[in-house]
């Protein structure tokens, strides 16, 4: 009987002392969870719609489709050309004189000639209007489309930011709870080792103690991962 004695007091002792080391481990864990400070959300948005694939394909849309109107807008200057020519010649005109002698005369003649040219199809006066207009309404569509991503992006990041704070709150009240219930194990482990309670009511404590460190991990796990969604969003490190 003495010697079961010994061996109860012993594993009290062990799991007294582990359970100091968890205390302190559990302490750090929640200091680095519990209170972290994420930039304000407004900047948050911002740069996850910087750093979006979406937003920025849809930009790229937005910013060809400009480009097509200004093109079309400029497609009548298709009809407009311009024609140069420039000439220059050397003739040796050869002459024969009354004397009986033959004198050889260089001409130099040179020239040069211009036009200006206008060409105007009734395509270009009765269907080039509405290729304008065409153009116009895809660059138009662009834009809606790249406001509806950036809407997009901003629910998400909304979503979680909120998220993240709301599994800070609920990280301190299961922090809590797992301290307190750690501290109730450790004296009933010690009360065991004395033989002030029975084996079932230390069972019954240690049960109770493991599944609020469980709910203190899922809620740790939980904080974390809504932080990793965010820092993905951005592309940054946030705290």
């Amino acid at each position: 009987m003495r010697g079961r004695g010994i061996i109860v007091w012993a594993v009290a002792l062990i799991g007294s002392l582990m359970g100091t080391g968890a205390w302190a481990q559990a302490g750090a864990d929640d200091a680095a969870g519990q209170f972290i400070t994420l930039p304000p959300l407004k900047k948050v948005v911002d740069m996850a719609i910087r750093h979006a694939p979406s937003v920025r394909m849809q930009d790229a849309h937005m910013n060809k489709s400009l480009y097509n109107v200004q093109s079309k807008k400029r497609q009548w200057m298709d009809g407009l050309g311009v024609d140069m020519q420039l000439g220059l010649g050397n003739q040796a005109l050869i002459m024969l004189q009354p004397t009986g002698t033959i004198d050889a005369y260089r001409n130099f003649n040179n020239g040069y000639r211009a036009a200006f040219n206008v060409r105007v199809s009734a395509y270009d006066l009765l269907g080039r209007k509405s290729e304008i207009k065409m153009a116009e309404y895809e660059s138009q569509e662009a834009l809606e489309k790249k406001e509806a991503s950036e809407q997009e992006v901003e629910m998400v990041v909304i979503t979680r930011y909120y998220a993240v704070q709301a599994a800070q709150g609920l990280l301190r009240i299961k922090s809590e709870a797992k301290q307190t219930t750690q501290l109730h194990r450790q004296m009933a482990e010690k009360e065991f080792a004395e033989g002030s309670i029975a084996i079932a009511e230390l069972s019954r404590v240690i049960e109770i103690s493991s599944k609020a460190a469980a709910e203190y991990e899922v809620a740790k796990q939980y904080l974390y991962e809504n932080i990793k969604v965010l820092e993905t969003l951005t592309g940054q490190k946030l705290y």
